[in-house]
């Protein structure tokens, strides 16, 4: 480009008008052609006439784009600056820091306040659900519930739950292959190093004994079964008629004592406030237990029956007292029990051991119980007609 400057002398200056008074750069270098018509703009430097207005002379002055002519006369300064716009304060206003920390925190507190109230209402949804079908609270802490509401807040909008067919039929099918396949890896480990064999019982308010049975190997403890232990073995020997009449009868004794406050307060009088029921692990050690305590309290209980404390009571009269004064009396009874006592004896012993914490008992549960069959051998003389039907029970309960 050359570098000189436009030459205007004064004889021929355009009028005044015919300069805008504008801040626009552009009106340094350019006229207008004629003062009525603002877009044709004459170049100072080539002398060429633009009819585009300010805006297409800046692209011919700055050489910008193709559509027009460009000016070859131009100073390189006078080039360049039509092309800037200039500071950008020049063009915008400042912007304030505090009033954007403003604003953000607006929104912020709008969004909290929004989530809040969404999450607010999913809760009340789920323990409406939770209340109105008793669900138990502590099933909400569990993994799987916390998975499933992760999987349908991924899931979206429009999900429907499954049908009750899919719970009985598709569904339990389905995770019942997968926990069978989670177990493979445990019964890999049990054909191939054996395991070893965990059980956990308690007795719960109802007096009934749970035994859960697990099975440990290097893989970990895989749950087997839960078995109700209450009636295990002992009362099928307690069902046998010889036993189960005494225990019947000893049953009915107790109940009518315990039913009525006066003849309670009798039969603590004579056995020095001391009950006769004594409740135990199992049903079986119970009436165990009431059995033995019967017995030691024979002589007490009969002096009660006879005197005149015990037939003053209105109760006695009836036909259920009648009976537990006639079975205390009774010398069948007596020895009933005791036979019960002596088979029952060896049984109580192993299952004691069974369910004690203090030491492993599985080193000494063979040699027990055969000792406890030994002793329920003698409690018959050793006549095996007699002990056939308790020996039977027995090892049919080891089998399983």
């Amino acid at each position: 480009m050359s570098s000189f400057e436009p030459q205007v002398d004064a004889t021929t200056e355009p009028e005044s008008q015919l300069k805008r008074k504008s801040s626009d750069i552009g009106w340094e270098w350019g006229w207008l052609v004629d003062p009525n018509d603002k877009n044709q703009v004459k170049c100072l430097f080539c002398g060429h006439e633009s009819t585009g207005g300010m805006h297409r002379f800046k692209q011919h002055l700055g050489h910008v784009g193709s559509v027009v002519t460009k000016c070859k006369k131009s100073l390189v300064g006078s080039s360049d600056s039509v092309s800037k716009l200039g500071p950008m304060d020049t063009f915008a206003r400042r912007i304030d820091p505090k009033a954007n920390q403003a604003k953000a925190r607006r929104q912020q507190n709008i969004n909290e306040a929004l989530w809040k109230e969404r999450t607010h209402q999913v809760q009340q949804y789920v323990a409406r659900w939770v209340y109105t079908h008793g669900i138990p609270f502590h099933a909400c802490d569990s993994d799987e519930f916390k998975e499933m509401v992760e999987a349908i807040s991924r899931f979206g909008p429009g999900f429907q739950p499954p049908s009750q067919h899919h719970y009985r039929e598709t569904l339990l099918e389905e995770e019942h292959a997968r926990t069978k396949s989670l177990l493979q890896d445990h019964e890999d480990e049990k054909n191939k190093y054996g395991c070893s064999v965990m059980t956990d019982a308690w007795t719960y308010m109802k007096m009934r004994s749970i035994m859960n049975i697990c099975a440990h190997t290097t893989a970990g403890t895989s749950f087997i079964k839960s078995k109700e232990m209450s009636n295990v073995s002992h009362t099928s020997i307690g069902n046998l008629p010889r036993f189960k009449k005494r225990i019947d009868q000893a049953k009915s004794f107790t109940i009518f004592v315990y039913g009525h406050h006066r003849s309670l307060t009798c039969m603590r009088s004579f056995t020095l406030k001391i009950d006769i029921i004594r409740p135990g692990v199992t049903r079986f050690a119970t009436a165990y237990l009431t059995l033995q305590s019967m017995m030691e309290k024979k002589d007490a209980l009969r002096k009660m029956v006879v005197n005149s404390k015990w037939y003053d009571l209105p109760d006695v009269k009836s036909k259920k007292g009648k009976e537990a004064t006639t079975m205390v009396l009774s010398i069948p009874f007596c020895k009933g029990v005791s036979l019960c006592l002596k088979v029952f004896e060896p049984l109580v012993k192993l299952l004691r051991l069974v369910d004690g914490d203090v030491k492993p008992s599985m080193g000494f549960l063979y040699g027990e119980l055969i000792n406890a069959k030994k002793a329920i051998k003698e409690a018959f003389g050793n006549v095996e007609i007699k002990y056939k039907e308790v020996m039977s029970i027995i090892e049919k309960k080891n089998e399983r």
